[in-house]
């Protein structure tokens, strides 16, 4: 964290610790063993969703999210032990639906648009 722009507000005997203090809340902050809420574990043998399919859908929650400034995905989940995707959007649509129809849908289904 660059915080060199903040240090002239602070009084000079604080400015030292500053920069301390910060290096050390990033030092845990990146550390798993401290910062993990939850830790890695294999995938589970009861999941629906092969593994293969999670990041094609995280993905694409990630284009739905950013594709518009006025409709776009508010929220969204997976549940890999079910198969199904949550997805609720600005406008107040929600759909849940499983995780291969999710991923074949095209961008006309979405925005109404074709993508040729």
């Amino acid at each position: 964290i660059d915080v060199e722009h903040l240090l002239p507000m602070l009084p000079r005997q604080f400015q030292k610790r500053a920069v301390m203090e910060c290096s050390s809340v990033v030092d845990e902050i990146i550390n798993p063993a401290v910062c993990l809420a939850y830790p890695r574990r294999a995938y589970t043998e009861l999941a629906t969703v092969p593994a293969r399919l999670v990041r094609p859908t995280l993905e694409r929650f990630r284009v739905l999210r950013e594709a518009d400034d006025t409709v776009y995905l508010r929220s969204s989940s997976i549940n890999v032990i079910n198969g199904m995707v949550s997805l609720t959007f600005s406008c107040d649509g929600s759909h849940y639906m499983p995780v291969e129809e999710f991923l074949e849908k095209g961008e006309e289904f979405w925005f109404g648009v074709s993508s040729e």
